[in-house]
């Protein structure tokens, strides 16, 4: 995650699910926000909706209200109102930017193993998403989140949501098919849901355990009428429909 695009509508999205996931899915949220140095560029600050309350405000006002604030140049200090305002109630953050070099990464993980012991859904905000074919170490590995690490928090009893791009020049639908196939293959006996919205998708892996959770989250968003304009669709594998 990159501060300088804080408050966007990817963000209004993520926030706006988490605290679903917490205020009524009961889950324990540990956030991850995976932070990555400015790149200087203001390409990609989607803020518009931020200028058409009639159109954005109603789907989940307390936080539209929150993220209305948010300079042109956000700071660390934006990101920490999430927290300081409890946007998302109960929630526990690592907010550490993350390293390139191998032991750099790897001593983050454990910290983040660590410092999440409680919770029951860890959510990752890289750049870009699930791990491509790099290896740790590499320059350009913070942007990703990589799968062995998925697995040690589904391992230590957490249910994991990923944050993840659309990349260019390959279709959305093989994107999404292929991200949760993936993360299938690492889980499982996961059940894997996709939240999908017109510029990333949330991808979930949910414990057996979870997964009533999961649907009586989905329920909400369905009765909030959350479809097909905040998020587009919302599947669970094999993604068919």
């Amino acid at each position: 995650m990159k501060v300088q695009y804080f408050g966007d509508v990817n963000d209004y999205r993520k926030f706006a699910l988490l605290r679903l996931l917490s205020n009524v899915g009961g889950f324990k949220i540990g956030v991850c926000w995976m932070l990555t140095e400015s790149d200087g560029s203001t390409h990609g600050a989607r803020r518009g909706y931020l200028r058409q309350p009639e159109m954005w405000r109603a789907y989940d006002p307390v936080l539209f209200d929150a993220l209305i604030k948010t300079p042109p140049e956000p700071t660390m200090g934006d990101l920490g109102r999430v927290e300081a305002e409890a946007l998302i109630a109960g929630a526990t953050f690592i907010n550490e930017f993350i390293p390139d070099s191998r032991p750099g990464r790897d001593s983050f993980h454990r910290r983040c193993i660590a410092a999440f012991a409680d919770r029951n859904l860890m959510f990752l905000d890289p750049d870009n998403g699930l791990e491509v074919k790099l290896l740790k170490g590499r320059k350009g590995s913070s942007k990703y989140a990589f799968l062995d690490e998925l697995a040690d928090h589904y391992n230590a009893a957490r249910s994991i949501l990923v944050y993840q791009n659309y990349p260019q020049h390959v279709s959305r639908e093989a994107h999404v098919t292929a991200a949760g196939a993936r993360l299938r293959a690492q889980l499982p006996d996961a059940s894997i849901w996709l939240f999908e919205t017109p510029h990333v998708v949330f991808v979930l892996a949910a414990r057996p355990d979870h997964i009533r959770h999961v649907e009586t989250v989905i329920a909400a968003l369905q009765q909030r009428q959350w479809l097909p304009n905040f998020f587009t669709k919302v599947r669970v594998a094999p993604f068919s429909g």
